[in-house]
């Protein structure tokens, strides 16, 4: 009911299943690929966390602002750039400054906020979590409130998704993937 009122409409996308999957991949000194298993539905979001050998996450270097500003500072726990590659072809190539801008503008951790002139330390409030590097399928760069399933990255099983780098640094021995996918239940894109 609705204000007391009976509701007869059924709901858009009815038994529609949201998943989270967790996934460890072993990195090795010199690798350049971390693949992205069990593919088949539609990948809403995926989350990289980059661990050293003690299970901690790696710390995000952030970028300096002041009169000796470094935009792009070195990063020891995430390649830079970083590829998106799926089946061989290149679907995006990241520099890390970049990724944290776009962490800053969707999700707004890691910027300039409040009237704030400095940046928040990491694993703060309003910090960017160390080692964590979210990558979206769902959201609209223009207006990051509002989803769109049109944005949904449809997979099949036999597909490769990686993640490709130049060098992962020294620092790193675990990649955990968190993925967020999306098992629709008739038409999802009805009303993209």
């Amino acid at each position: 009911t609705l204000d007391g009122k009976p509701v007869e409409t059924t709901p858009p996308n009815m038994n529609t299943l949201q998943r989270w999957t967790e996934q460890s991949i072993t990195m090795v000194s010199g690798s350049f690929d971390a693949r992205v298993r069990k593919l088949g539905n539609y990948v809403r979001e995926l989350i990289f966390i980059s661990k050293n050998s003690s299970n901690a996450r790696i710390a995000t270097v952030l970028p300096s602002t002041g009169a000796v500003a470094n935009v792009n500072p070195v990063q020891t726990g995430w390649s830079d750039p970083m590829q998106i590659v799926l089946d061989e072809d290149v679907k995006d190539n990241i520099p890390s400054y970049i990724w944290l801008k776009d962490i800053w503008e969707i999700w707004g951790y890691g910027g300039l906020a409040g009237g704030n002139t400095t940046l928040a330390a990491a694993d703060t409030a309003s910090g960017i979590d160390n080692g964590v590097w979210p990558y979206q399928y769902c959201v609209n760069r223009d207006d990051p409130t509002v989803e769109s399933v049109a944005k949904y990255l449809p997979t099949i099983e036999s597909e490769d998704y990686l993640l490709r780098g130049q060098s992962w640094g020294t620092a790193v021995s675990k990649l955990v993937i968190l993925k967020c996918e999306v098992l629709p239940r008739g038409d999802i894109f009805g009303d993209a």
